[in-house]
């Protein structure tokens, strides 16, 4: 809820400061990065290229892409298209090297495995959006509690019998 957005918004306000334009900010300090995202999705049946495959290539580009450069890296469930164990691991140890090489990075999931990051890796800071309905959305420290994909099915009128299985099972 709101995830990508927020991100987008930060690398957008970001490029409007290194431009000289004004921000919708009370303060804002800034050096000069370098913005790399692994945000677009997709399989490519013309090239009969996985998600996952098309997730690693994209990761690899940004990342030559920024290398020795100071560097805003923006991600998005990133390394989707493969089992949870693998996404995970490879997640987790592309946070870990990220932040060895010095880079500012933003990043949405929804693996919630991976909010004990906060202690493992320094400067590591889990936010979520609000766990209210408000709107506009705040930003929040900690993760979400919240349900989302379970509402979601259910306000797509999925059975009945399905929702309560798939609470049941989580």
């Amino acid at each position: 809820r709101g995830k990508s957005t927020y991100i987008r918004m930060a690398a957008l306000m970001s490029i409007l400061a290194q431009n000289g334009m004004p921000v919708p900010s009370t303060e804002m300090k800034i050096t000069p990065l370098v913005i790399a995202s692994a945000m677009k999705k997709g399989d490519s049946t013309q090239e009969a290229e996985s998600t996952f495959r098309a997730e690693a290539r994209r990761v690899k580009d940004f990342l030559v892409k920024i290398k020795d450069r100071r560097s805003l890296v923006l991600l998005d469930e990133v390394f989707t298209g493969t089992s949870s164990e693998e996404k995970l691991a490879a997640e987790r140890a592309l946070y870990h090297y990220l932040q060895t090489q010095g880079y500012l990075v933003l990043a949405a999931s929804h693996s919630r495995e991976l909010v004990f990051l906060e202690g493992e890796i320094p400067g590591f800071i889990n936010l979520h959006a609000s766990d209210h309905d408000e709107k506009p959305f705040q930003i929040e420290k900690g993760f979400s509690k919240r349900r989302n994909a379970f509402k979601v099915l259910n306000e797509e009128g999925l059975p009945k019998e399905l929702l309560e299985k798939a609470y049941h099972l989580y």
